[in-house]
């Protein structure tokens, strides 16, 4: 419940209140939000949507008077996949490969399908750097609907529809 926006105040009662810095108004929720989902087509107007449901709205009279940080991207660039990637790479106690980064990003529909993968991987007792037959044996255990989405079918040279 949104605290912030809520005009019954017996409901504002029951919510947990903030407490902000006076010296520092700005605050972080949690770090990152995934949503994963069949956009096809939608995508764009799921993420603009999404945008505009956030925006501030008048608050009522007396609430904490505080902000937040937010960024809604449709996209994810390469550096936010090798963040991701060196995240769950280092808690297997292996170092991603600058070709391991691409793989996944270019093979993986989305960072969450990249992420299942690499959670197939089991840890290891000596830090040491990942290497090709493991992200096979990763990308392996992924669904034919997980990769190269926005790829064509070869079938589509031929007339008939691959999904896109």
């Amino acid at each position: 419940m949104d605290i912030n926006y809520e005009r019954r105040e017996g409901r504002r009662e029951q919510a947990i209140e903030v407490d902000p810095d006076a010296h520092d108004t700005y605050s972080e929720l949690i770090s990152s939000i995934a949503i994963v989902g069949e956009f096809k087509t939608q995508k764009e107007g799921f993420v603009q949507s999404f945008k505009s449901d956030l925006e501030p709205r008048q608050p009522h009279d007396d609430a904490p008077e505080f902000q937040l940080n937010l960024s809604i991207k449709g996209e994810l660039s390469r550096s936010e996949y090798a963040q991701a990637v060196n995240g769950l790479c280092k808690k297997k106690n292996l170092s991603p490969t600058p070709q391991t980064v691409s793989t996944l990003a270019g093979i993986c529909d989305s960072l969450y399908e990249a992420a299942s993968a690499l959670n197939r991987l089991q840890p290891n007792d000596d830090r040491r750097t990942i290497d090709a037959r493991e992200v096979r044996f990763a990308l392996s255990h992924l669904g034919a609907d997980d990769i190269l989405r926005d790829t064509s079918s070869t079938n589509d040279s031929h007339g008939a529809t691959g999904r896109h």
